[in-house]
């Protein structure tokens, strides 16, 4: 108040009545206009009088009536539509929201057709090699005796048919001999009989007619070409009959067994075709069919094994192997959308969709079968709609952000009408 009193006879004090007075009058506009728009100021994109005019971008929750700039942050305000439209078409957690055409523009927004389609999703599982079970032979002897001899005495071991394994000496045998060479007639028909039953080849027995003496021991000869991939007999060994000695496998043709995911199952067939790479620097590979496909699902692993085999004479599948596999599975035309469209949020899949006028609306899909690029929708969406394909991940934000806004808005707005 001391300050008033004095005579403007000094210029500095003349120059602070002058700014504070423009101050003072800075501060009663601002606050006039502050307080002439705070009674518009609302939450859930709705003013006092019920009719949505202008927000802010940056802060949404500031509505009015009246366009301008901001109080907050002096940006110019943008019109709205009504809450029952930004609410139109909305999912848990999201709204529809609307972009202009320079806005997406600006994000790269791009949109694709709903269409049918007919797609060719490839399952892809690990499989391994393994021995065909009907090339696979057990070795083993029809009588007891000492195994004198080991023709074969490694495993891995290539053998022939008819290749001489090992000689055992057994004195049932031995027997069966003597009483072949002396039989006639009928008697020599049945000890010919007895003989075969004891595992005396053919050819031995024609061997005993050229020689006219029967030997101590006989050869145990392999009933296939293959390898040897299991070798139980030791020299000097007594063996009973039925005891396996030798276990031999032909590996011309093998067997590929694939683990197929439970969900996917349903989807293969047997005669599909199928591509088997391996792990090696080259990758081999080689195509073959889905030639069966067991009926148990492992309760470990939740698979289904599948069998594909293949022809090996080059013997480069080797059991043991672990490969890829690939089933082509092919499918009837359905409708579907580009992967891209498609928000995966672990619990629930979403797409939005172009509702016209720069309107995105987001919807909840059902999927089916999946390619790399396109993805069956059960439903959902229609065919001949359009949904976004890129710019997807900013679209989903804003409308978040919009959903999350207006339920706070509304929390606020319901606390006012319990006030």
């Amino acid at each position: 108040m001391g300050l008033f009193r004095l005579p403007f006879r000094s210029p500095a004090r003349l120059w602070i009545v002058l700014a504070l007075g423009v101050m003072i009058v800075l501060g009663l506009v601002a606050g006039c206009r502050r307080w002439g728009r705070s009674g518009e100021e609302v939450t859930g994109g709705r003013t006092r009088s019920g009719t949505v005019r202008y927000h802010c971008p940056m802060h949404p929750t500031y509505v009015t009536d009246r366009p301008g700039d901001c109080p907050i942050c002096y940006m110019a305000l943008v019109p709205v539509e009504s809450a029952e439209q930004e609410f139109a078409g909305s999912v848990a957690g999201r709204v529809t929201i609307r972009l202009s055409p320079e806005k997406q523009q600006l994000v790269g927004l791009t949109t694709a057709v709903v269409e049918k389609r007919r797609l060719a999703p490839t399952i892809r599982a690990v499989g391994r090699v393994e021995y065909a079970e009907p090339n696979v032979a057990w070795i083993s002897t029809r009588v007891g005796g000492w195994i004198e001899k080991l023709h074969v005495n490694t495993t891995g071991s290539v053998v022939k048919k008819g290749e001489p394994l090992l000689e055992i000496y057994s004195p049932e045998l031995l027997a069966a001999q003597r009483e072949y060479l002396v039989a006639a007639g009928e008697a020599k028909a049945a000890a010919r009989q007895r003989l075969v039953l004891l595992g005396v080849t053919v050819d031995q027995i024609t061997e005993l007619d050229r020689r006219g003496q029967a030997r101590a021991t006989l050869a145990v000869v392999s009933p296939r070409d293959g390898y040897v991939v299991e070798k139980l007999a030791v020299a000097g060994r007594y063996v009973m009959p039925g005891d396996n000695l030798y276990r031999v496998a032909d590996l011309s043709r093998v067997w590929v067994l694939a683990e197929v995911y439970e969900r996917e199952a349903s989807r293969v067939r047997r005669g599909q075709p199928v591509v088997v790479t391996g792990f090696d620097e080259g990758q081999r590979s080689a195509t073959g069919a889905v030639s069966f496909i067991y009926p148990n699902i492992d309760p470990q692993t939740r698979t289904v094994t599948v069998r594909v085999e293949l022809e090996n004479t080059a013997g480069e599948w080797k059991p043991g192997m672990y490969v890829t596999v690939e089933v082509e599975t092919g499918s009837d035309e359905v409708l579907a959308v580009p992967a891209s469209a498609v928000l995966d949020t672990g619990l629930r899949q979403l797409v939005f969709v172009d509702a016209g006028d720069g309107h995105l609306e987001p919807r909840e899909v059902r999927i089916g079968m999946r390619t790399d690029d396109w993805w069956e929708v059960l439903e959902g969406v229609g065919e001949g709609e359009r949904v976004v394909t890129r710019g997807l991940f900013l679209v989903d934000s804003e409308s978040q952000l919009k959903a999350a806004v207006m339920g706070m808005g509304a929390g606020r707005e319901t606390a006012e009408h319990v006030h």
